[in-house]
This record gives structure tokens, sequence and C-alpha cells, in this order.
């Protein structure tokens, strides 16, 4: 004699296992795509400090052979390729704010784009006397690298804007 009470159970259990593994799955998925990400923009923000740091770089070995000073172009050669940045006045609120005399200092600045390998790095150089000390000299050299840049028609748009760029930045101070 078959119990009537028991109709279904085969079915009811076949949905229970089904919605636990679907349920399993799903995390599964959702854990592994969180994962993905993670990975990606650790990669993206590896190749942006390595920009920065390759731009750095560059500057201070120009630094170090007195290839740029207030008194002259800057020069720049990084990878192969010469940069010849173009000075411009720095705004007296950004010299306090970096600790130069705005008034009595020539204070130059200039900002130039280098790409280094898949990344690229905008290189701003301040150059100008201390506001605490008016006769020592100070040189500010800061590297943002980039993870992308964009390159139409063999002009170097650094950083491109994109959701996936990164920026990191590297700050070297001299004191002469």
């Amino acid at each position: 004699m078959i119990n009537e009470n028991n109709k279904g159970y085969t079915l009811l259990f076949a949905i229970i296992v089904s919605a636990m593994v679907l349920s399993i799955a799903t995390f599964i998925l959702s854990v592994s795509r969180k994962q993905f990400i993670l990975t990606s923009a650790a990669r993206e923000s590896t190749l942006a400090i390595y920009a920065a740091d390759s731009g750095i770089q560059c500057a201070v070995m120009g630094y170090q052979e007195g290839l740029f000073s207030t008194t002259t172009q800057f020069i720049i050669t990084c990878e192969g390729q010469v940069y010849f940045p173009q000075p411009q006045e720095l705004d007296g609120s950004t010299a306090l704010a970096l600790g130069l005399n705005a008034s009595e200092s020539v204070i130059t600045t200039s900002e130039l784009p280098l790409t280094i390998g898949l990344g690229c790095a905008m290189i701003t150089i301040i150059d100008g006397r201390e506001s605490a000390a008016p006769n020592r000299h100070k040189v500010i050299i800061e590297s943002r690298g980039y993870n992308i840049y964009d390159d139409e028609n063999s002009n170097i748009i650094c950083p491109k804007k994109t959701p996936r760029t990164e920026e990191r930045a590297i700050r070297l101070i001299y004191n002469d």
C-alpha cells in the first residue's frame, strides 16, 4: 500500500538540492569576480608606480648631470628620447605651500609627459629658494605615474582618462 502523503517528496528534495548547488555556485562566482577585480587593480597600480619611478629616475639623472636649471632650458633624456619641457612661473600660494619664497626667488615649474613602457609619467620640476632660508636652493621633483596613455597622431596624452586609470606619485626634495 502506497502512502498518499509521500507524493512529491522526490521533487521537493530535487528542488532543494538544486537551489543549494545554485547558491554555492553563485557565491563562488561572486568571490572569483571580486578577486579578479582586485588582482587587475593591483597589476594596474604596479604599472603606475613603475612609471612614476622611471620618470623620477630620468629627472634625477638630468638633475645630477646638471642638465636643467632656472637659467637654462630644461633637458631630460629618458629611454633614448630627449625632452625639452618649457619652464612656467609658479603661483605664489603653491610656492608658499611648498616652503618656497614666492617673492624673492625665481621659481619655475615644468610638466612633461614621458612614455615609459605601457604607462606614462608626468614630471613636475619646481626650482626656487627656501622661504625659511633664502640663501638655500630647493628643487622639488615630482613624478606622477599612470598605467595607461593615449597616443593619438603621435601626440602623447598622459594620462588617458578611463575608469581603469591608476595614478601613483613619487616626490623628491633636494636642498642645496
